[in-house]
């Protein structure tokens, strides 16, 4: 690696010829005027006269000028100090960049490696073309115009990586259809992802090196790419497996499941073993906590190959089996065995009479060759159903030989169709077929898709006796369009009839594995999730994820997508990976569910694969600049001390401003903080000098900006700590200020408080614990040292509970207390009280860990109470930035009836 001094602009060198007029013209200087004592006339008359002429300046002030103006020529020639990959670029430059969801955990650095090069190509006035692999979200054609530097530039400035993979293949094809005029005697620089899906490498470098040289340059740990696949439901909850593309090393990891608000469920650590690709863990789950888990998450995965989004397919429903006659005289052929195992896999099983299973939370009611219910438990059924129960019912000898009436409500309100008396076998002597197939499911129905095998027959079923309604209600028929599966809607709920034995007695679809896969689709309808109504009904884009793995809008190319789609989709620029469907009912299409597991990318021989080498480009231009500021003042000084002007009071008061500020902090740190707090909102908190408290607060004000981020619009930075004595608080909105034993504020502190508060800014006061009676005598002589207005309880119809939450309480980690705030009055500063105090320790029941978990815990209402507080948090700081904004909505009304509207 070669390091070396280059220049943007080396035109400006030619000043450098100009240097030596500059030595003579410095040589000149004018002479010292001589001061004398104004003396009687007769004294002017004796004075001697001298003539005056040039003096010659001392050389080592002009070759000190010299050195001034040699900077002023070098920055203006924009010097870089390079640290290069290599010394020159030969020729023009063809960047193609890997930006699937694969290059987001390394981003920055390659982010970092590509604005290098393209400066380095700058240097050398080349032009560059810069191709990416993932395909754009528009659609957008693959443009290949050669672009200046500068231009290059922009383009990398906002350029992310995208939630989907590459597609390397129809980059190749457009290489391959280029002129190869475009690329003449280019050098083709490729930051690849190391990945290999399809042998898409070996196709793409192929076509590269027809270009020009290839180098391709890789990020570190390549292998360790994580990727999580959509977990299994099981029995007890739920198997979970990630993967690598290489087998080196033994990996940890953390898996974190969290609920739709973004708490975490569980925290599991799961692993991959060293030699393999693959990790798998088995998460035993209580039904209710399975059934609130939304999203799945890989601590270390840094992109949405990590991330896995859970709708109600992975739900555990609780499935009531109601319990045969003949159950325990032969259990292995009891309807109810099979069922039971069916079930297992994805729902949370319940057996028993109808009585006791309508008693609980309950989807589905599975009853199997039942003809009628008596009449009290008949009433329990219907009304269960009209509420939006599920009743499943199975065929046999008992419905079969029933005498059913037309009139009979029991069988017309809780049975999709009318049967006839008897039953259809197979094999007979009056049957041309010796069994029935199950024909191929029609798109409407909810089995559509699945893969029914040739071995499963339908030896007898019960038929309906009419016709002229079966299109409408008829989910799967025999090959002879006889129905197999009918429904129909009752209320908010659904019955449901399959025409055979839920036991191998007529048929052995119980044997099969069809029969477990339309026992899932049909308990996926219980709930009436967003579009299990109809297999075809498109849904809406609703919320996506990022190549990240974080929570952002859908790209304007996301389009809808149906029901059925969704399930066999991969995700792309037209449907990106995310929720689809609407807040209160949705679906995943999440990146891994049709991703194929990629292996390590082996490039060709003729190809130089090489890291990143840690490029950097240093520009001094304003370290020139600032080293002739320098030499100017020196200069200056020296000036004035020769010609009699210096003078010593001066020059200690120039070292005094230039060295001294308030405070102990140099000006750097002044500088370095304001711009660190000016840049993006945040909200500040005070040191106390109790390291304990001052990790409490930061940990809450970090939970809190996680549930402003993902609940709301505001986009708050990192919790800024503050030194109340020093630093300057004008940046911040509001300033969480727990309060501490014997706080002593000076008199400069108590001022700056006071104009911070008087100029918008809002303090919350926390003595973190209403029981104490020494933190309120702490909290008294506190404010006893501010100019505070007067103070009255939080009012109920305050703006505070509404601005964006409707809330009667506001808890923290305690609760109880009563809330202080400012009297209203001439509405200054938009009418935001200056001061809020309570004590329920608000930071504490906000603080989270790095895996956002609750670190304490709060008394004595649990999640509920943290809920809460996390709701004040909004509030508050929604009235802080938006002041009575949702107070003045009140008064619309009148303001538009005295327009005249």
């Amino acid at each position: 690696m070669v390091e070396y001094l280059a220049f943007i602009s080396p035109w400006a060198l030619t000043g450098i010829i100009i240097l030596p007029f500059f030595w003579w013209l410095f040589n000149i200087t004018p002479p010292v005027p001589k001061s004398i004592i104004f003396p009687p006339v007769e004294f002017i008359r004796k004075i001697k006269k001298e003539r005056l002429s040039n003096v010659e300046s001392p050389w080592w002030l002009i070759l000190l000028r010299l050195i001034l103006l040699l900077m002023i020529i070098l920055a203006a020639a924009r010097p870089l100090w390079n640290n290069q990959l290599e010394n020159k670029i030969s020729g023009d430059l063809l960047i193609v960049i890997d930006d699937g969801w694969s290059a987001a955990p390394g981003w920055n650095k390659r982010h970092k490696a590509i604005v290098a090069l393209i400066k380095r190509a700058e240097l050398s006035k080349k032009q560059i073309t810069l191709l990416t692999t993932a395909p754009a979200p528009g659609g957008d054609e693959i443009d290949l115009s050669p672009v200046t530097p500068k231009r290059a530039l922009e383009k990398i400035a906002i350029l992310k990586p995208k939630p989907w993979a590459s597609d390397r293949q129809k980059v190749a094809l457009t290489l391959e259809k280029a002129s190869q005029r475009i690329f003449s005697g280019t050098e083709v620089i490729w930051f690849s992802d190391g990945l290999d899906t399809n042998n898409d490498t070996v196709l793409l470098a192929k076509a590269l090196t027809k270009w020009g040289s290839l180098s391709v340059v890789l990020s570190e740990n390549i292998g360790n790419i994580v990727i999580l696949r959509p977990p299994e439901v099981s029995p007890e909850g739920l198997k979970v497996a990630v993967e690598r593309p290489g087998d080196e090393g033994h990996m940890k990891f953390q898996l974190i499941g969290r609920d739709y608000a973004g708490f975490p469920l569980l925290t599991q650590e799961i692993q991959i073993g060293d030699g393999k690709k693959r990790g798998e863990l088995e998460i035993t789950l209580p039904a209710e906590v399975q059934n609130r888990l939304v999203q799945l998450e890989v601590s270390k995965a840094k992109s949405v190959g990590g991330f896995v989004l859970l709708d109600n397919r992975w739900h555990r429903r609780p499935v009531g089996i109601v319990n045969s006659a003949n159950s325990e005289a032969q259990s292995l052929l009891d309807p109810s065995y099979f069922l039971e195992r069916a079930f297992s896999g994805f729902s949370d099983i319940k057996k028993g009479d109808i009585d006791d299973l309508l008693s609980g939370p309950l989807a589905v009611l599975v009853v199997a060759d039942t003809p009628f219910f008596a009449d009290g438990k008949f009433q329990k059924v219907r009304d269960w159903v009209m509420q939006g129960g599920l009743l499943l019912q199975f065929a046999g000898p008992m419905i079969a030989q029933a005498n059913y009436k037309r009139e009979d409500q029991h069988v017309n309100e809780l049975r999709p169709v009318n049967l006839r008396k008897g039953s259809r076998a197979f094999g007979g002597a009056m049957s041309w077929a010796k069994y029935g197939k199950i024909a191929p499911f029609p798109q409407s129905s909810p089995f559509s898709g699945l893969v029914i095998p040739d071995d499963v027959i339908i030896n007898r079923h019960v038929l309906v006796e009419e016709e002229i309604k079966l299109k409408f209600s008829t989910w799967a028929t025999l090959t002879d369009g006889t129905p197999l599966v009918t429904s129909k809607n009752v209320g908010k709920g659904k019955v449901i009839l399959i025409h055979t034995t839920a036991n191998t007695s007529w048929s052995n679809l119980a044997l099969s594995g069809l029969f477990v896969e339309m026992l899932r689709r049909i308990v996926e309808k219980s709930s009436q999730p967003a579009g299990t109504g109809n297999i075809n009904k498109l849904l809406n884009p609703y919320r996506g994820l990022d190549a990240f793995g974080i929570f952002s809008d859908m790209p304007k190319s996301a389009t809808p997508i149906s029901n059925f789609n969704i399930l066999n989709s991969h995700a792309g620029p037209g449907h990106p990976p995310g929720m689809y469907g609407s807040a209160s009912s949705w679906r995943a299409l999440n990146l891994s569910n049709k991703l194929g597991t990629p292996n390590l990318a082996i490039f060709p021989s003729n190809s130089r694969v090489v890291g990143y080498q840690h490029e950097k480009i240093i520009e001094l231009t304003k370290y020139f600049y600032t080293a002739a500021l320098l030499l100017f003042l020196v200069d200056l000084i020296v000036s004035l001390k020769l010609r009699g002007f210096f003078v010593r009071r001066l020059w200690v008061a120039g070292l005094i401003i230039t060295f001294w500020m308030p405070g102990n902090s140099s000006w750097g740190d002044i500088q370095n903080f304001a711009l660190e707090n000016s840049l993006e909102t945040k909200i500040a908190y005070v040191t106390t000098g109790n390291a304990s408290i001052d990790k409490t607060s930061h940990a809450g004000l970090l939970g809190l900006n996680n549930i402003l981020h993902r609940r709301t619009a505001v986009q708050l930075g990192a919790p800024q700590a503050i030194n109340i004595m020093n630093d300057e608080l004008a940046f911040f909105p509001l300033i969480y200020f727990p309060v501490v034993n014997s706080y002593k504020l000076s008199k400069s502190v108590q001022i700056k408080l006071t104009d911070y508060m008087q100029n918008g800014g809002t303090i919350l006061f926390d003595t973190r614990d209403p029981l104490t009676a020494e933190n309120w005598e702490s909290l008294e002589s506190l404010i006893y040292q501010i100019n505070l207005p007067e103070l009255i309880p939080l009012p109920k119809s305050h703006v505070l509970t509404k601005t964006f939450y409707l809330l009667s309480e506001f808890p923290g980690r305690w609760t109880g207390g009563t809330i202080w705030i400012e009297r209203p009055g001439e509405r200054v500063n938009d009418g935001v009280s200056p001061i809020i105090i309570g004590g329920h320790d608000w930071a504490g029941a906000w603080a989270v860990d790095e895996y956002l978990r609750p670190i304490n815990p709060v008394i004595p209402g649990g999640n509920r109470q943290r809920e809460l507080a996390f709701r004040f948090g909004v509030n508050l700081v929604m009235y802080v930035l938006t002041g009575n904004y949702k107070a003045d909505q009140v008064h619309a009304p009148s303001i538009l009836e005295r327009l005249g509207k």
